[in-house]
């Protein structure tokens, strides 16, 4: 009888390994617990057993996190009590205007990245030719020769070549409201990190504005009319929202989430000191931006709020799979900046709109975290 039961337990543990084996060579290179049990399956061996095999691999890998292969854990936990183990992970440099880092910088003062831009240039001839600055689109580097002719017209205007809109500003602003207690009491919240927070004046304004005319601008030429943050904090967990969200609520702070900046409806303005006199921090939520796990079968993924749109399609496209949402700003808006405005894309006529898209979100509020599930799936059972 012993010999039996330890040959079924044999037979377990080589289904699991077969399983794991499977999942990465599919891209998951760090399959979670239930993820190995759909793939984990055998007539030879009762399920019961599978199950134990999953954990007992799960619990061997967790001893070894070193390991570039050890497999997440899928257990559902409260994860500002556990560390979270994302599928993919990608960090973001601090800078002093916390744009992004490498290829993805944002262009202050303006939509789009840095590196895309267009170029006005003047041909011998005396024409003017429009092309786009950067390799990032099919139309990067492709001369525009009617887009000046078309613009003129269109606005009843001279286009001068010779001539520059906005000088390079240098911003300042008066000083926010934040004190020395207030600094400590959040940098106490994310670790004593002192480069994700920043009173920095450009950072501010950036966290102050969307990408409204009226934003773009005051950013070009420095002149605010409206309030802005006191102070920008970059937080990289959920336990770290909590602390800053009980910090809120505990010292009276006004705290105002900022995704990819992206909106058209003056979202990310403070009120006026008269209407509202309190600190007003900015949590940018770019840092936590992991994709924790994705269920194939279900076509399903677990993700931060912070991660960009852009960065969302890229990771599924290296799985195989869309997100079936598109909105125009998905380069730079984010997953939690579409769910908090109710997005819509370019492809809702299939998927539908983000609300239809969600199945579950998770939300830090004054009173503690609310989870909230969404109906099933509109599908046929029968």
């Amino acid at each position: 009888i012993v010999s039996k039961i330890a040959h079924k337990f044999d037979t377990a543990e080589e289904v699991v390994e077969k399983a794991v084996i499977r999942l990465r060579s599919k891209g998951f290179s760090t399959p979670m617990a239930e993820h190995i049990f759909q793939y984990a399956h055998s007539d030879e061996v009762p399920m019961s057993l599978i199950r134990i095999a999953v954990k007992m691999t799960v619990e061997k890998c967790s001893l070894n996190k070193s390991s570039s292969n050890a497999i997440a854990s899928s257990r559902k936990v409260d994860s500002s009590q556990q560390q979270v183990n994302p599928l993919f992970s990608s960090q973001l440099n601090i800078g002093s205007r916390n744009r992004g880092s490498g290829d993805s910088v944002e262009s202050f003062g303006s939509w789009g990245f840095e590196d895309s831009r267009f170029v006005l240039n003047t041909l011998p001839n005396g024409s003017n030719v429009v092309i786009m600055k950067g390799g990032r689109y099919s139309i990067s580097g492709k001369p525009l020769p009617k887009l000046v002719g078309f613009i003129e017209k269109e606005l009843n205007m001279k286009i001068d070549p010779n001539s520059e809109t906005f000088q390079g500003v240098d911003f300042s602003l008066p000083d926010g409201k934040l004190t020395s207690e207030d600094t400590v009491r959040i940098l106490t919240a994310i670790d004593d990190d002192t480069s994700r927070l920043s009173t920095v004046a450009e950072d501010r304004a950036r966290h102050g504005t969307g990408h409204t005319q009226d934003d773009i601008y005051s950013l070009r030429s420095g002149s605010f009319r409206t309030r802005l943050p006191d102070a920008v904090v970059w937080p990289r967990s959920v336990s770290e929202v909590q602390a800053l969200a009980s910090l809120a609520t505990t010292y009276n702070w006004c705290i105002i989430p900022f995704g990819g900046g992206t909106n058209v409806t003056h979202s990310t303005h403070c009120p006026s000191s008269t209407v509202d006199p309190r600190l007003m921090v900015s949590v940018d939520m770019k840092l936590m931006k992991n994709v924790i796990w994705v269920n194939e079968e279900d076509g399903l993924a677990h993700v931060e709020a912070g991660i960009t749109g852009r960065d969302l399609i890229e990771r599924m496209r290296r799985l195989g799979f869309t997100i079936g949402h598109e909105p125009d700003s998905y380069e730079f808006s984010t997953l939690g900046g579409w769910i908090a405005t109710k997005a819509s894309g370019m492809k809702q006529n299939k998927y539908g709109n983000i609300e239809d898209i969600v199945k579950e979100v998770t939300v830090v509020s004054a009173k503690g975290i609310m989870s909230h599930k969404h109906k099933a799936n509109k599908v046929s059972f029968g």
